[in-house]
């Protein structure tokens, strides 16, 4: 595994590194150091003063040594303020997966709180030496640019405010801790005073929701497989996108993938495609057969998504909640669905590509009232499907709620945790239930608290509303 620790100068990624090397036994590397002994030995005439120019000359470089490590099975984390926020570009989708990336973020309050805090701890691990090129001015507006670079460009980040509480569990799969789980208003503020739509990554540590996929769901590669044999150069790509991307898959996730096409699918595309899935896919409920999963495949063709419209055109979806009638014969068809839109904003920021090129080079990014629009026309009939599906139900309210509130996409567990904040005691109870029983650590049963269940999915209904 690789860890990439980012942010501005005395955010303490140094003594991250250190507590991991401590804790996991990984070496790390201090682009800081390299910077030094490649100035100091006279292999370049940048200094130290010149960060734009020491990111371009520097991260070349380290990134050839990621590569290297990666290729070699080696663990190494990477720490220092020169991982430019557009990393991922120059790693190959198989790179990418063994790498988890987070950058540290000071909130104004925090700083102006600390700051003198802040310089006296400069030297923890290392000895910085005198420390009069920090300024308070200049590191509230770094850490603030630093935070709308995460959020607009999907990066995973740690938000320290109030309490200095930074700590990376690298044996957890990617996704926050919900006990870190916080937005402030000082967040709220920043994120709403961006100009572009927000493509989501978390607020909240480790995919801080650290990225990393982990290993890539062999039904993934069997079902790009499928396509491309398919469609051969009617294929635009094949992504990995759901909880895969957004916290690490849970014990009962589907594994989403969404295809674009140069065209809708013909008849028989459609039947193979549709033979071919019913066979690579798991049934819900049923153990897994080999690692099988249920398979959630959508399909739209480029024509109709690009330029973005609402509501966009579905030309085909899969999902285990079709099986029956699809043995029976039944084909998916083409049909208006405003919840494509909300799968193209999360496929835009939270995507693998398995095949053709990254999600944000295709497809174009969703106008917010369109993302408002979406996720209030699919209220009525999520609410109304809530007995017999109450986890799923009201994880996805949740996950709506932060969406509104905070222009991010986050896993579901992350977003119960952040509405549990902010719910009565007895409703953040049954939500707290159903995020256990998401993550595997408790069995919920719903019978005899139907009430309560409603109650709850009331409560969360009239907070998406109201956002």
């Amino acid at each position: 595994m690789i860890v990439l620790i980012a942010g501005t100068t005395h955010t303490g990624k140094t003594m991250l590194a250190q507590r991991l090397l401590e804790r996991y036994g990984y070496p790390y590397l201090s682009i800081d150091h390299l910077k030094m002994g490649l100035i100091r030995s006279r292999q370049t005439s940048l200094t130290p003063e010149q960060d734009g120019e020491l990111t371009a000359y520097l991260w070349p470089i380290v990134r050839e040594m990621v590569k290297t490590a990666v290729e070699n099975r080696q663990n190494l984390i990477v720490e220092g303020c020169y991982i430019p926020f557009d990393w991922q570009a120059g790693f190959e989708p198989a790179y990418l997966a063994e790498i988890r990336y987070v950058c540290l973020v000071m909130s104004e309050r925090y700083i102006r709180s600390h700051f003198d805090d802040i310089l006296a701890y400069a030297s923890v691990i290392e000895s910085r030496g005198a420390d009069s090129g920090c300024e308070m001015e200049m590191l509230i507006a770094d850490n603030r640019q630093a935070l709308e670079q995460c959020r607009a460009r999907g990066l995973d980040y740690i938000w320290i405010d109030g309490a200095y509480r930074v700590e990376l569990d690298l044996e957890l799969p990617a996704g926050r801790r919900a006990s870190d789980l916080q937005v402030s208003e000082e967040e709220d503020d920043i994120l709403s005073s961006l100009s572009v739509p927000l493509p989501g990554a978390n607020a909240w540590g480790d995919r801080a929701e650290e990225r990393a996929v982990g290993a890539l769901p062999t039904q993934a590669r069997q079902v790009a497989g499928l396509l491309r044999e398919l469609l051969g150069d009617g294929l635009v790509g094949v992504y990995l996108s759901g909880s895969a991307m957004l916290g690490g898959l849970r014990p009962d996730s589907d594994v989403d993938l969404f295809v674009l096409t140069c065209a809708r699918l013909s008849e028989e595309q459609r039947t193979r495609l549709t033979e071919g899935l019913l066979r690579l896919s798991g049934r819900v409920g049923e153990p897994p057969e080999g690692g099988r999963r249920p398979l959630e495949v959508t399909v739209a063709a480029r024509p109709d998504v690009v330029p973005q419209r609402f509501p966009a055109v579905c030309d085909y979806q899969y999902g285990e909640w079709l099986r029956q009638g699809l043995e029976r014969g039944a084909l998916p068809r083409a049909a208006l669905d405003p919840d494509l839109t909300l799968l193209l904003w999360q496929v835009r920021a939270h995507s693998l590509p398995l095949l053709g090129p990254p999600a944000e080079q295709v497809l174009p990014p969703q106008p917010t009232e369109h993302i408002r629009a979406a996720i209030r026309q699919s209220l009525p009939g999520l609410t109304a499907s809530l007995h017999g599906d109450e986890r799923n139900v009201l994880l996805t309210l949740a996950r709506m709620w932060v969406t509104l509130k905070t222009g991010a996409l986050v896993s579901k567990d992350a977003a119960a945790a952040w509405a549990a904040e902010r719910l009565p005691t007895p409703l953040a109870a049954m939500l707290e239930m159903a995020r256990l029983a998401y993550l595997g650590q408790r069995r919920d049963d719903w019978r005899g608290r139907e009430a309560e269940a409603d109650a709850l999915a009331a409560a969360l209904a009239e907070a998406v509303g109201q956002a």
